[in-house]
């Protein structure tokens, strides 16, 4: 079991990952279980040698601060204090300054670990629940 502090007043959870593509970077992600897919900034993506899904046309998503553009990418693997997910889907855009995340962990990623968030303690705790690969 992985367990981590975070600030229960901050109003963000940054947690680090390692990202694999053509290279591999280390990357200060957002907990985001609002966030259907995972999602890496342009920056993120051309540092990795990322390339789109050519099969996937530019795509329109919806965050809180509105309607965006995000291309359709895949991750060779995604690795989270020592739990490995390979592939990973993702998508690509860009996130509002001053956010100090190079991307959004989301759904495809978080439902396949148990999670437990206790904001008494600033505790997060999780284990891997399946050796599935994430979608």
């Amino acid at each position: 079991m992985v367990v981590l502090k975070f600030n229960p007043q901050a109003s963000l959870i940054r947690l680090r990952v390692v990202l694999v593509s053509e290279f591999k970077k280390a990357a200060v992600m957002v907990f985001d279980p609002g966030a259907s897919i995972t999602l890496v900034t342009p920056q993120i993506a051309e540092a990795l040698g990322s390339e789109f899904i050519p099969s996937a046309s530019p795509m329109s998503i919806f965050t809180a601060g509105g309607t965006a553009r995000a291309h359709r990418l895949q991750l060779k693997s995604l690795s989270l204090y020592g739990e490995t997910l390979a592939p990973v889907d993702a998508l690509c855009s860009p996130l509002p300054t001053g956010l100090g995340a190079d991307g959004l962990l989301g759904l495809n990623v978080l439902r396949h670990l148990k999670i437990g968030l206790d904001f008494e303690t600033g505790t997060l705790t999780f284990d891997r629940i399946q050796s599935v690969s994430p979608s």
